[in-house]
């Protein structure tokens, strides 16, 4: 066994150096972890790959088609909640496999490829990137077990480092991007905006967004919102944050609609003069303001609601499924449960958050916000 780790860690740092030998590397951590595929996933603002995959197979039309079933995975918001970089989360610690196994995301993309299972190593996670080491299992296999998560944990610690050594290594590939280079290569529309409302800067989502009018735009230069209660708010911290002092004040959350009654969040955060000396032309700047379509497609940071209002993974996970989906019927699709038990996760639900419905459950996540992408 020390042996076959020895070359697994050899080849993982080879591919630190070297990001094509990736390909290799996650070949020898699934063999040696008893894995059918292993899978990095890169979401990186900075470095433009939103996200970067490495895998030990060539199949990237099942790759591809991940990204339409993503809302679909029963356990990606209790993993985006609660988990830590170093974790290692097996499916089994969430919901049963049988459980897991009446569920959409099993149906339509695992039996692709006739895979069992997604264990989860967390490698990384910051505001704009999160990094995880995904392994899959066969049907021959079966899915994963104890041995599984006590290999792979002797293997995260050196994919953790090798990953940031990549980052260090590529850095100075992005040193030379202008400000504006850089904040195009983000997902979100990103604004930075003066002391009068006047934006000083859009990248690429924002300017779109600009074009269509449908969320946000200009009215001589300021910045208004479609939705005129969001733009109240607005105004309220941009003058606020003619009064910042501190390093980086909190961002200020603000929940607004489209004019085709799409949900967006706005992350507005205030810039000191600290702050402001890092963005050379732009340092007039006093605030950026973030903004993205809340939907399950998305990464978001659910982690405030769970703490805020002590919501097991489960109710969590049915909490922000019944949001997003529509509803009692489709939750209980994607996830696998029958209807009742939805239903009874939503009373303990309203009972833990003090809301009466769904409507009034949609504007608590509204209005919590969650991280940009």
């Amino acid at each position: 066994m020390l042996e076959d780790l020895s070359l697994v860690i050899s080849q993982i740092y080879d591919a630190a150096v070297d990001p094509a030998l990736w390909k290799f590397a996650l070949e020898k951590i699934a063999l040696f972890v008893g894995a059918t595929r292993a899978t990095i996933a890169i979401e990186d603002a900075k470095a433009g790959n939103l996200p970067a995959v490495f895998t030990s197979y060539d199949d990237p039309a099942w790759i591809q088609s991940y990204f339409s079933v993503i809302s679909l995975n029963p356990t990606r918001i209790a993993v985006a909640a609660y988990a830590k970089a170093g974790d290692i989360i097996l499916v089994t610690d969430l919901m049963t496999q049988q459980e897991y196994e009446k569920t959409r995301y099993y149906k339509e993309w695992l039996q692709q490829r006739n895979l069992v299972d997604n264990t989860v190593a967390i490698i990384d996670r910051t505001p704009t990137d999160f990094t995880v080491l995904a392994l899959h299992r066969s049907s021959e296999l079966g899915p994963a077990n104890e041995a599984v998560r006590e290999r792979l944990a002797l293997v995260t610690p050196h994919v953790v480092r090798a990953i940031a050594i990549g980052r260090a290594l590529e850095g100075a590939k992005f040193e030379s991007l202008t400000f504006g280079e850089v904040l195009d290569r983000v997902a979100s529309a990103i604004l930075l905006v003066d002391d009068s409302g006047r934006v000083v800067q859009a990248n690429k989502s924002a300017r779109e967004h600009l074009k269509s009018g449908a969320v946000l735009r200009t009215a001589q230069g300021i910045l208004r919102l479609h939705d005129p209660r969001a733009t109240a708010e607005l105004d309220k911290a941009i003058a606020s944050a003619k009064t910042i002092t501190s390093t980086w004040a909190a961002a200020v959350t603000i929940a607004l609609r489209s004019s085709a009654d799409e949900r967006y969040i706005a992350s507005f955060l205030p810039l000191t003069s600290s702050a402001r000396s890092e963005m050379g032309n732009h340092r007039h700047a006093v605030a950026a303001l973030f903004i993205r379509r809340i939907g399950l497609d998305l990464p978001l940071d659910p982690l405030p609601l769970a703490r805020a209002y002590e919501l097991t993974p489960r109710e969590l996970t049915v909490m922000i499924t019944v949001v997003e989906s529509g509803g009692v019927p489709e939750t209980s699709a994607i996830l696998g449960l029958s209807e009742n038990t939805v239903r009874t996760h939503l009373q303990s639900i309203y009972r833990k958050t003090g809301v009466r419905n769904q409507a009034e459950l949609s504007k608590l996540v509204a209005s919590a916000g969650a991280g940009w992408s």
